[in-house]
């Protein structure tokens, strides 16, 4: 390779490292502190009913600020990890 191919790449390289960074911020902006009883029904496709049910049953966490429900990120991962199932594979002996 001779200079002018190294500093091509150079170029490249930092072009690339700058939309990374832009992309990830993007992505960092669009995360969410929390999510409505709306959103989390979308997010989820269940009904209000369905939502109010596992609140009842303790099976996900939330917050109520005045008569709002919000649910944290953390609190959909909880739930979403304490009610998955692993898939059942057939292994050959």
């Amino acid at each position: 390779m001779d200079d002018l191919q190294i500093n091509e790449l150079i170029r490249q390289l930092s072009s690339l490292r700058k939309e990374v960074k832009s992309i990830r911020k993007m992505l960092l902006q669009k995360r969410k502190p929390c999510y409505t009883n709306q959103e989390l029904m979308e997010l989820l496709g269940v009904s209000a009913n369905t939502v109010r049910k596992w609140r009842d049953l303790a099976l996900i966490g939330y917050s109520k600020v005045g008569g709002c429900y919000l649910y944290s990120e953390a609190d959909i991962q909880k739930f979403l990890s304490d009610t998955h199932y692993d898939s059942y594979l057939t292994q050959e002996t």
